[in-house]
């Protein structure tokens, strides 16, 4: 006889309660379903990068905290005084507040923006960074992006709004890191 026990929407765990001998249908295991795996989030992400539609199921609901958040990816421009750190910002804000829920190309803007800025980063963390720092780095705001994305294939309001506030906070703190050492190692080997 198995126990079926909710954990807050995270999953569900099968739990043997009086059967002393494991058998497939009480050996504990987590149920995975009520969330995207990280294959079907690369795979929606993807598909999205050519739509103009939102992805998020509770329509035009804002969030100050997410579209204050989005300012945070000007910060890198401290160290990097490039225009892609205040583009990302500006294509992030209309995507995730302004025209949150809505149809809109910002949304295209903002995703292929932020795919880019991604694997920009992580070349250049696995460029100048020790892989353990680099992996400490890109783990995180990753992690948050994931859940905050999970959140919103389940119309999680709520998740959804902490781990994108996360995603955004995350993400330009270890850019800021990534590029004050990408800076460093540059300076290093230019002639004086």
């Amino acid at each position: 006889m198995a126990t079926r026990l909710s954990m807050g929407g995270v999953g569900s765990m099968s739990v043997s309660s009086l059967n002393p001998s494991p058998t497939p249908s009480s050996t504990s295991t987590l149920d995975s379903s009520p969330g995207p795996s990280l294959r079907q989030a690369l795979v929606r992400h993807a598909r999205s990068l050519a739509s103009t539609r939102s992805t998020l199921l509770w329509g035009h609901r804002r969030s100050r905290a997410v579209g204050l958040s989005c300012l945070c990816f000007c910060a890198p421009i401290i160290v990097d005084p490039s225009v892609r750190w205040p583009l990302q910002a500006l294509t992030s804000c209309m995507s995730d507040y302004v025209h949150t829920g809505l149809p809109s190309a910002w949304h295209t803007a903002d995703r292929w923006l932020a795919t880019v800025q991604v694997f920009l980063e992580l070349a250049r963390a696995a460029h100048c960074l020790s892989p353990l720092h680099a992996v400490l780095l890109a783990v995180p705001p990753l992690s948050a992006k994931f859940l905050g994305t999970s959140a919103a294939a389940r119309g999680d309001f709520e998740s959804y709004r902490l781990h994108h506030v996360l995603w955004h906070l995350i993400a330009s703190a270890a850019c800021v890191q990534v590029e004050y050492a990408y800076s460093q190692q540059h300076a290093a080997r230019s002639p004086a």
